[in-house]
């Protein structure tokens, strides 16, 4: 039998899925920056509190955006002095031709850009494996209670930094 007209069952039970794909798409495309805005709010916790220092977390490379948030945070007063992170992997694993000179260059740059000697920190932690942010956090962590640092303002990258927080916050109890 042919049916020409609108009383079709099965047209209407696709309408409704169909009509919700379309306004889920329409909406993360139309409100996609609050959304991503809100989910890194979660994601990386923030405060307003003050600290001793401000951590830029391990990487072999430090990124200028990284830097400039650290000298922010002290320009504000939000922190004493700047502790840059460096991992220091094993030979076969290192950056050719840069290791060595690289935490002096960084120092270098920093004091060109205005920051006093004595506010920053340059820490090469040893890198061998996995869990790197683990391994990384006990030796920054032992390192800074050493000079009897008690608080500190932890920057990272991405996705990383919620959990990179937790591991901080777990080594300083520990």
């Amino acid at each position: 039998m042919l049916r020409i007209g609108g009383n079709d069952l099965e047209s209407k039970k696709l309408f409704y899925p169909v009509l919700f794909l379309i306004l889920i798409f329409f909406s993360s495309v139309i409100f996609h920056q609050p959304v991503l805005n809100g989910a890194g709010r979660f994601l990386a916790p923030s405060s307003n509190e003050r600290a001793e220092v401000v951590i830029l977390e391990g990487t072999q490379v430090v990124k200028r955006g990284a830097l400039n948030t650290g000298m922010r945070l002290l320009a504000d007063g939000k922190a004493k002095r700047m502790v840059v992170v460096l991992h220091h992997p094993s030979k076969e694993n290192q950056v050719f031709a840069l290791e060595d000179r690289y935490p002096q260059l960084i120092m270098n740059e920093l004091e060109h850009l205005g920051l006093e000697k004595e506010k920053v920190q340059v820490i090469s932690a040893p890198i061998d494996g996995h869990p790197i942010t683990l391994t990384e956090a006990r030796f920054v962590v032992a390192k800074l209670s050493q000079n009897g640092t008690r608080s500190a303002i932890l920057l990272s990258e991405g996705f990383h930094t919620r959990r990179s927080f937790w591991v901080y916050r777990g080594e300083r109890h520990a």
